[in-house]
């Protein structure tokens, strides 16, 4: 994957440059994917995966597996691939939600209500 990559290349420089005797912390970078990922969905899931990150570099540093950098060079990375992700693919899968609103998948694109009839004419949601 693109990101693993980015990852060791990282890594990589890090570990051949005299003065920068760091790695990256790779626990950072998919803590932060993940809560960057669970804010653009909901709030509330985000929230909890920013304490939940930010618990896991605590203990990355508490343990001695990374020096302070690391953690915050990896967040700083994380943040980077997923707004550079959200940017890149957020037409294009808009794009695609569009489209299926006119096959027999859109019922898994608008919420259920439980009945039938209003289902069938709840309106499409805003896909901008």
């Amino acid at each position: 994957m693109m990101n693993e990559r980015l990852f060791m290349e990282i890594n990589d420089f890090a570990r051949t440059t005299p003065w920068l005797h760091a790695a990256l912390s790779g626990y950072a970078v998919y803590g932060v994917v993940l809560f960057a990922g669970l804010l653009l969905v909901s709030w509330r899931l985000g929230l909890l995966a920013v304490v939940a990150a930010a618990l896991m570099g605590f203990a990355r540093v508490y343990i001695a597996a990374h020096y302070p950098y690391d953690v915050l060079a990896g967040f700083a990375v994380g943040a980077a691939v997923t707004l550079l992700g959200y940017l890149l693919a957020r037409r294009p899968l808009a794009a695609g939600l569009r489209r299926l609103e006119h096959t027999r998948f859109r019922s898994l694109l608008r919420p259920s209500t439980g009945d039938a009839v209003a289902d069938e004419y709840a309106p499409a949601l805003d896909y901008r």
